[in-house]
């Protein structure tokens, strides 16, 4: 009776776990609440609603870069990860394939570029950047490996590649697949 009363997403998503803790509840309330604003923000403003979730890669990520350094973040909509590299006290480059997103992570890039990053020529410095960040984005990539090499001499002799890339795994992103 309780599951009529539910949106089909959140009859979906109890399903799944029909005896969730009050935390899954609260994850899954979250989670809903990103996916019925998808409709009303850009694409960008939407995806970071994704990447604010404490537990997530792009949370994470910012550990691996080096306080005070310079890093490159690849695919970095519109902003979510540059903002929080800037407030660590990085100076940080964009790249994103909506020019819209690039354009709104310019508040906290040095420089933002709108492009497709396997074509495009990039307008960078040889080993200028101590970490160059992919956060959920060799998945969309149609050769990770020329990629990964075309990255690899942008960065310092000490500089990091940090990629993370979706667990299929979790619940979250099966319903995602699913929607």
């Amino acid at each position: 009776r309780l599951n009529q009363q539910r949106s089909p997403v959140r009859r979906r998503l109890w399903q799944l776990h029909p005896t969730a803790p009050s935390e899954r509840s609260a994850e899954i309330d979250r989670t809903i609440r990103s996916m019925e604003t998808l409709g009303t923000q850009t694409q960008g403003e939407a995806y970071v609603t994704e990447r604010l979730r404490p537990l997530s890669a792009h949370y994470k990520l910012v550990e691996y870069a080096n306080v005070g350094g310079r890093v490159l973040d690849v695919g970095c909509s519109s902003g979510d990860l540059a903002r929080r590299l800037h407030e660590r006290g990085n100076t940080v480059v964009g790249i994103d394939l909506d020019p819209a997103a690039a354009e709104a992570a310019a508040p906290w890039c040095e420089a933002t570029f709108s492009g497709d990053i396997e074509t495009m020529d990039l307008p960078l410095e040889a080993g200028s950047f101590d970490a160059v960040m992919c956060g959920d984005l060799i998945e969309h990539l149609r050769d990770p490996i020329r990629f990964m090499a075309k990255l690899q001499p942008l960065l310092k002799p000490t500089g990091r590649l940090v990629v993370s890339t979706p667990n299929i795994a979790n619940w979250s992103v099966r319903l995602n697949l699913l929607a």
